[in-house]
């Protein structure tokens, strides 16, 4: 199984930094991740390269398993939820 998200930890651990400033940058939205439930996230792996070689974060709205979109920022149950496609 391909592994595509990083915990909050791993992604400070990357990048030398503490765990809260990991979580002041996904609430500042200057990195992208998704809200799995009231205290999880994940941030996908693309997110943290682009974070890596100084690119924006990129906010796209979600689908869930009915193809119903959900707003950015709200809580992304499941994990089977992918970006929309440009």
């Amino acid at each position: 199984m391909d592994r595509r998200y990083y915990t909050p930890r791993e992604v400070a651990d990357l990048l030398r930094i503490s765990p809260a400033t990991v979580m002041k940058m996904i609430h500042d939205r200057r990195l992208f991740a998704v809200h799995v439930s009231e205290r999880i996230y994940r941030i996908p792996i693309a997110a943290v390269a682009r974070l890596q070689v100084g690119e924006e974060a990129s906010y796209s709205p979600v689908v869930d398993e009915a193809g119903e979109l959900s707003p950015v920022g709200e809580r992304v149950a499941g994990s089977d939820r992918q970006p929309v496609p440009a």
